[in-house]
């Protein structure tokens, strides 16, 4: 059986800044086995503490996440900076993942569908990849909508990256907004998937809690049923309850979907 984890996004910007310790008892009391944090919150001086509070909650992190926009110069060796930052934690913290997104630039309107960006990025990739490596960290790569735009035009320049450097973290619901079928994508990209993140949508493009929207997560969890060793992160960017409602909802869904 897979390993739940839930993604410290829908407790929202103010709490993961300034109040973990609430993020960690909540995850937990959710009934989640791991948490994946936004690397952008953490610092290295303040690894101790993450570790104690994993201790004291017994959960597992199963993964941190970064990223950034790659429209010039500055913004690249910016985002540089803050990979190295994110590489030392997850040294620190024992981890060998890193998740990354790519945001366009005028982030979030959410439109993205140029050519040269795409390409921009994808060399980017390959560079933060490559350091990564060196490091014994796997960069995997977090999708959106809007790789699949024109053809799924960005989703095949970022996949021409050598797939040592750049291995995939699918979110299906992106995935589904993107107007693909999730299960025949993880199939496709298997040999690039190291962990899933389960993301729900409304008919209406809305976020929701898991099994209330429209993504097909019991055909991507079939293929993954028997798998212990990945982890699969319920990732819901806004809560029209509290994180903890909706938090405890989504592991609710996915031990439905374990059978316990």
């Amino acid at each position: 059986m897979p390993k739940f984890a839930c993604q410290c996004i829908t407790w929202g910007p103010a709490n993961n800044s300034e109040n973990k310790e609430l993020i960690f008892r909540e995850v937990k009391q959710a009934g989640f086995a791991g948490l994946e944090m936004g690397a952008r919150n953490l610092r290295p001086e303040f690894v101790d503490f993450y570790k104690e509070m994993l201790d004291k909650y017994e959960l597992e992190l199963a993964a941190l996440h970064c990223g950034g926009e790659f429209t010039s110069d500055a913004a690249i060796e910016k985002n540089y900076a803050s990979l190295q930052e994110a590489i030392t934690i997850a040294k620190a913290m024992g981890l060998d993942k890193l998740f990354f997104s790519g945001f366009p630039n005028g982030w979030p309107d959410f439109k993205r569908d140029d050519e040269s960006e795409f390409r921009s990025e994808a060399k980017v990739l390959e560079r933060f990849g490559k350091e990564c490596l060196d490091n014994g960290i796997t960069l995997c790569y977090h999708n959106h909508h809007w790789e699949f735009l024109k053809d799924k035009m960005g989703l095949n320049i970022i996949f021409d990256v050598n797939p040592d450097y750049l291995k995939l973290v699918p979110d299906v619901g992106w995935v589904t907004r993107g107007g693909d079928d999730p299960v025949e994508f993880v199939k496709k990209y298997a040999d690039r998937i190291v962990a899933l993140h389960f993301k729900e949508f409304t008919a209406q493009g809305d976020f929701t809690e898991l099994g209330t929207g429209i993504v097909n997560f019991p055909g991507v969890y079939e293929l993954y049923k028997d798998d212990p060793d990945i982890w699969i992160v319920a990732e819901q960017d806004q809560s029209k309850t509290t994180p903890l409602e909706s938090a405890t909802a989504n592991c609710r869904y996915l031990k439905t979907l374990a059978g316990i």
